[in-house]
């Protein structure tokens, strides 16, 4: 059986996991190895600033963003 290192992706386009948080939440994670996997968060419709939008489709929008700022497997 091989180990496989999970590499966490808190990349500085996405909004700021809190210190706390950072051993338990990461907005993705890699399993690199022969077939790789990106393993992604629920994500919130947080801006990088922190900021919350008011309305519900402006909140989709930014989480949308947020994905799509995540590092691509390859």
């Amino acid at each position: 059986m091989t180990s496989v290192q999970i590499v966490a992706h808190n990349p500085p386009s996405v909004w700021t996991v809190p210190e706390t948080f950072k051993p338990v939440y990461s907005h993705a994670a890699e399993a690199p190895g022969i077939e790789r996997l990106l393993m992604i968060s629920g994500q919130f419709g947080v801006a990088p600033n922190g900021d919350l939008a008011a309305d519900f489709g402006t909140q989709c929008e930014q989480a949308m963003d947020n994905v799509e700022a995540l590092p691509r497997p390859g």
